[in-house]
């Protein structure tokens, strides 16, 4: 169901990344364009993580199969054994986290084999999921506390610290940043941990027809992200343009907006027929 759900995003942002990657690579019909397009089956039945040779046309490939099987493997045994699953979640998390960054330096190792048959997108998709079910356990016990105005004040400053902190690091990116990567996940856990406890001030402010929007389109954002940014300087060179490293973000911004505005229209469009025609097949069945 979440994958019937995500697919018409995902094919519609995936023949545009086809086009894009054609139109800035220069691929040639006989060579590379039916070879990625003989390959896209992979990528629609998510299986770059397992070792087939998947283009990841969209560049997020990994992080989808990955969340996938995370989440089949993790749901049924938090269902099963909730309370052990909780108390053992940030043991299991940081101990995840910290064999991918032993072995790769960083955590952003979206398809390593560790070990040969290890794979770090999965032990990182599980690392995530976990994380984030400790934090939605303590927020839960975080709620029933009754905190003094003064308290809240604290915990809005905090959490829109921590939210302030992992913005800079990400638009402030250095090499030497990946020995922080460890730290801006907990930093994004602890903000997120402070804003879903409904302790912060902020809390219930961006329940509006806005944020909701914001929060629809991040998914399509997403899986057009990668290739409207790291195609960018090869279409520019095909163009013969050059321009300033923050005049090509400020580009690769709006290249990202239009297309994930395709891409959430023409997907939205494809969800109601593949709705109206399995409504439709249900009816003649029953009849």
């Amino acid at each position: 169901h979440r994958y019937r759900r995500l697919f018409p995003y995902f094919f519609v942002s995936t023949i545009i990344g086809t086009v894009v990657s054609i139109y800035a690579f220069q691929w040639d019909l006989q060579g590379q364009i039916l070879f990625h397009i003989k390959l896209l089956p992979y990528d629609f039945l998510l299986l770059q993580n397992y070792g087939f040779q998947s283009p990841s046309i969209v560049g997020v490939v990994w992080y989808l199969t990955a969340m996938m099987l995370a989440v089949w493997l993790i749901y049924p045994i938090m269902r099963r054994f909730y309370k052990v699953f909780m108390y053992s979640a940030p043991f299991v998390s940081v101990t995840l986290m910290g064999i991918i960054i032993a072995n790769c330096g960083t955590i952003d190792a979206p398809c390593t084999f560790l070990f040969g048959w290890v794979n770090t997108g999965f032990m990182r998709a599980i690392s995530a999921i976990t994380l984030g079910a400790f934090v939605y356990f303590l927020s839960e016990k975080i709620k029933k506390i009754q905190l003094k105005q003064s308290e809240k004040i604290l915990v809005t400053i905090l959490e829109i610290a921590g939210y302030s902190w992992v913005m800079d690091f990400i638009f402030t990116w250095k090499d030497e940043n990946i020995y922080y990567d460890g730290i801006a996940v907990f930093m994004i856990a602890t903000s997120f941990l402070l804003t879903t406890s409904q302790q912060s001030l902020l809390w219930g402010k961006f329940d509006n027809a806005i944020c909701i929007f914001l929060g629809k389109i991040t998914v399509p954002i997403f899986l057009c992200h990668f290739y409207c940014v790291q195609r960018m300087p090869d279409i520019l060179a095909r163009l013969n343009i050059e321009m300033p490293q923050m005049q090509m973000t400020l580009v690769s911004l709006g290249m990202v907006a239009i297309t994930a505005g395709i891409v959430y229209i023409v997907g939205n469009w494809i969800d109601r027929g593949i709705k109206s025609i399995s409504i439709a097949l249900m009816k003649r069945v029953v009849e």
